[in-house]
């Protein structure tokens, strides 16, 4: 399975122009023959809590058609992220769009302790297929919690998928998570973090994967924007 992490900047509260940076990204690696590309943490509007609640929408936005029609055309998954309004309030979610299949929604369980006065937590955990590989999604601060990876991931061979926000800071404290959780769930830990100013704090980039083997070879810089294009079957990559 080849998978794209995309690092990337995404302006708070500019949907038209984040959402043109993605299309961008799926057409730039269009000739790779990727299976999915996955984009960090609410990167459709930027990591800003306190305007969510305005910018929040649901998966029939006519925002997402793009993304819909561009994963049909280029055969790709695609995974953004965004905030989600449902009855009872806003969520931290992703959308994951596919060929052939309807979209899929997932919103963070676990909430860090900052982001309760704006969001409350999804409820359901999901898991998507491609070819015989599941990917289990895990969004930021959840992915570091061990009630969130037993609940998750339930069986060998799958891929966990964390978008995240985080800073270079925090990044650095989270790397002995991920290469516990890969060896432990002999499992392919994937991380796409966003990259520059969120809103909030500055963003650290350091995307990577951590296998099974505890290998942390493949990553995108901190000081910028990346693709990275990682092989789960190979076990290369290239950064973009």
């Amino acid at each position: 399975m080849r998978i794209a992490l995309a690092q990337i900047q995404s302006i708070p509260g500019k949907i038209d122009t984040n959402v043109e940076k993605h299309l961008t990204i799926i057409r730039q690696i269009e000739s790779y023959e990727l299976d999915a590309v996955f984009f960090p943490e609410l990167s459709l509007t930027g990591y800003a809590p306190q305007l969510a609640n305005d910018l929040a929408m649901n998966l029939k936005d006519p925002v997402f058609q793009s993304f819909i029609e561009f994963s049909e055309r280029y055969k790709i998954l695609v995974g953004v992220g965004f905030p989600l309004l449902s009855r009872e309030g806003v969520q931290i979610s992703m959308a994951f769009f596919q060929p052939k299949r309807q979209p899929l929604c997932y919103s963070k369980v676990f909430l860090h302790p900052d982001e309760k006065d704006y969001f409350i937590p999804g409820k359901k955990y999901i898991k998507l297929r491609i070819h015989d590989e599941i990917i289990s999604p895990a969004i930021c601060y959840e992915s570091l919690l061990v009630v969130h990876h037993s609940k998750s991931i339930r069986q060998k061979g799958q891929v966990y998928l964390a978008s995240v926000a985080k800073s270079h800071q925090a990044m650095d404290k989270a790397k002995s998570i991920y290469a516990t959780l890969a060896k432990k769930c002999k499992i392919y830990v994937l991380v796409v973090n966003a990259w520059g100013l969120s809103g909030q704090f500055i963003c650290g980039g350091n995307s990577g994967v951590w296998t099974p083997n505890e290998n942390f070879n493949h990553q995108i810089s901190s000081e910028k924007e990346g693709i990275l294009i990682y092989d789960t079957i190979s076990d290369i990559s290239s950064v973009l």
